[in-house]
Order: structure tokens, then sequence, then C-alpha cells
């Protein structure tokens, strides 16, 4: 409500159809060390400007497109390291300003020696649930906020519009998208409005690492992409589109992605779950099944720590496993810890955990007798991450406060 009434108050105006501000608020992207971009949507083409500095009263730097136009992605470059900036946004005839439009700038990754991000997933529906998720995310947020945000997919039900982005995300989270920046994994719903070209609202609104821009192999498209972020390697796949097959595109680039990964941890996000007995059943559904068949072996090859997905509406959390890749996906002797802490070997097939957390939003469910899940729950929430050189903590939030699934990931001495 702020950021809305400081838009009002720069507009001298209430905000209507011709307003030259937007329709989302700003919201961070393609975040690194070196650079950070502010982007948002307006509701005509304008000519956008973000002004910036360390002093939230003397915001003396500028960045300016070129073109107008309605999806704003303003690159801020040079960043001062372990600094945080005050920016605000708009254009040359009306800037917004709030308190809450800033961003802290990480030193460059191995410098880092922790992190704290969220988990959240299947959360678009614009009602109740999403709203009561989303008011547990502010009041952990005023005392331990998140580094970044992983979204695990289906950000905004029905088909991922642009309306329903708008209305289902950006304004859900405005408050909590200024100030963090969001690296979201594409969900099958917001790819019925990608067509043949790759090309559609998910993709106009999201500015995504193509070229390694925060780490890792360039992956030449924002379906599929990797950032380094403090001791942790993350990488986001596309499991609603494209092709899940070993000698497909994005599967080789995970191969290489990942053959070069170099940090204490390894986090692989995803839409489709690979073991779930929840609204989807992991050994019915073909793409979750074919996740399973063929990008798990890829990730628990090349030492992948921890996995988080959703598509499954629910909580689910195996024990650490490696191998169980065949269908159906049962069998309890590719189990290597089942109690929490996970205690993980180093190196290929040293262990890895699968999270489901696709309790955002989305009414919840399932049977819940997966044989390799040894935590599950239908109560929505999201998760908080703590990651160190020690060891990964995890822990499920409900969305009435009261506190979930928690566990912790080491490697084995």
């Amino acid at each position: 409500m702020q950021r809305w009434l400081a838009i009002a108050l720069v507009l001298g105006c209430g905000c209507t159809a011709s307003d030259p501000i937007g329709d989302t608020g700003a919201y961070l992207q393609r975040a690194s060390h070196r650079e950070v971009t502010v982007a948002w949507r307006t509701r005509s083409p304008v000519v956008g400007r973000v002004e910036w500095g360390t002093d939230p009263a003397a915001l003396d730097r500028v960045a300016e497109e070129a073109e107008p136009t309605r999806y704003h992605a303003v690159p801020l470059r040079e960043l001062p390291p372990r600094t945080r900036v005050h920016y605000r946004y708009g254009t040359r005839d009306a800037m917004v300003s709030d308190p809450s439009l800033y961003f802290d700038v990480p030193p460059p990754p191995g410098e880092e020696a922790s992190i704290r991000f969220w988990v959240l997933g299947d959360s678009g529906t614009g009602d109740a649930a999403q709203a009561a998720v989303a008011r547990a995310m502010r009041r952990e947020a005023e005392t331990a906020p998140p580094d970044f945000l992983l979204h695990v997919g289906d950000i905004a039900y029905e088909r991922g519009t642009a309306r329903e982005l708008v209305d289902r995300f950006f304004g859900v989270y405005a408050d909590l998208l200024g100030n963090t920046v969001v690296w979201p994994a594409l969900g099958n719903h917001e790819a019925r409005s990608i067509d043949e070209q790759g090309t559609g609202p998910w993709f106009d609104f999201f500015v995504l690492p193509t070229a390694g821009e925060a780490g890792g192999v360039p992956s030449g498209t924002e379906a599929w992409y990797s950032f380094d972020r403090g001791p942790g390697h993350f990488v986001v796949l596309d499991s609603s589109t494209d092709s899940l097959e070993p000698d497909g595109p994005m599967l080789r680039w995970l191969e290489a992605d990942l053959a070069a990964d170099e940090a204490r941890w390894t986090v692989a996000v995803l839409h489709h779950a690979p073991y779930s007995d929840g609204t989807h059943d992991a050994d019915r559904d073909e793409r979750m099944r074919r996740v399973r068949q063929n990008v798990v072996p890829i990730l628990e090859r090349n030492g992948v720590d921890l996995v988080f997905s959703g598509h499954s509406h629910g909580y689910e959390r195996t024990a650490l496993i490696a191998g169980a890749w065949s269908t159906p996906a049962g069998d309890r002797s590719r189990i290597l810890d089942e109690a929490s802490p996970y205690e993980k070997k180093p190196g290929p097939l040293g262990g890895t955990v699968y999270v489901v957390a696709g309790h955002g939003g989305r009414a919840t469910g399932g049977r819940l007798e997966h044989p390799l899940v040894v935590a599950d729950g239908t109560a929505y929430g999201f998760l908080v991450v703590e990651m160190d050189e020690e060891e990964v903590r995890v822990r499920n939030v409900h969305a009435d406060g009261t506190p979930g699934d928690a566990f912790v990931l080491r490697e084995a001495r």
C-alpha cells in the first residue's frame, strides 16, 4: 500500500489507465555482484529511468532506456560490493520513491560465507490461501529477510497470462519484490501462454541470464539458466515445455554446467517433482516420470545436493537417496540416510534430498504415501533455507505461523 500511495503522490493524481508509471511495481532480476536489473511494466510505452545510489537522500546515478517500451528492464552496473543500494524508478517526468526500494550488493561468489533464501511454489491462485502465505512471508521478512526467492513454477493460474501475472504474482508480493530478487522456474500453467517460438508473457516479464551473467555456463535461453550466490550454485530448469531427453539441448547444457560447477553446494530447481504421491503421482505423470528417469541421473552423478520442485500441491521431503530412477520409484534400498541431519557423501551418487514445495496457494491433497518420502503435509506455506560452508538448514513455514518440517544436510566427515 505504501508504494501505491507513493505513486499517487508523485503523480499528484489517482492511478488510471494512462498513468506512465506502471501496473506491477519494481522487481529485481538477474542479480550478481556486478549488476542488478530493475524491471517493471507500464500501461503504455515510455522511456524507463532508474536513479540510484548508496545514500537514499542522494540518488545521483542514472540508468535510462534508449527507446519507449512497456516491459522495462534497466540494468544497474558497476555496483559497489557489499553495499546497500537505494533506487527509484519511472520516467524523467514521474518517479516512484519508497523506502522499500533497495537491494544489498553481495561480494563475489565464494566470498559470501552464508546466505538465506526462500522457496515458493504453485502459489498463483489469487485467493485467500495465497494471501495467507504472503502474510507469513512478510512476517518472516520482518526479522530475517531473504537474499532471494526461488519460485518453482505455477506463478499465475490458470494460463500465466499477462493479466494473471500482474494480479496473482506482482500484485500479491509487490512490497517484497522491490528488494528481493526472484529466480523463477517455468510452470506448466505459465507454459499455456507460450507459443511455439518460445515467446509469451512469462518471457516478457522475467529477465533471466542467457550468457552466464550471474555465473555458470551460458544457456542461450531464459527458459533454463544458472546462477551463483554465496556457497551455492543454482540450476533452474524448464520441465514444462522443453525436451527432457538426454540428447536434448537443455540436458546437454545441464551436463556442461554441472561439470564446471565448483561451488560448495549445488541446488537444482524445476517444476515437476520426480518423487511425489500428492495431487500428482510421479509414477503416473509423464513429465514427472521423465524428469526422474532422464534428469535425476544427471543431477545425482554430478553431486547435486538438493532439488526443489512443485507441481504436486503440498509438501514432501525424501530421505537422502541415490539411484532411485526406475518406475515405480519405491526401492527403499536406494535410501542412504533416513533421518536428519543427513550426512552426504562427497562425489557422484553421494546422495540427494528432494523437496516438493507446491504448497504456496493451490488446493493441497493427495495420498502422501510415497515410500521414499519421510516427511509430508498439506498445510499451506513456503520454505526458508539457510546455507553456509558447513551445512544447509531447511524449514517449512506454515501460513498460520506454526513451524512445519525441518531438516539439515551436511557433508559426511
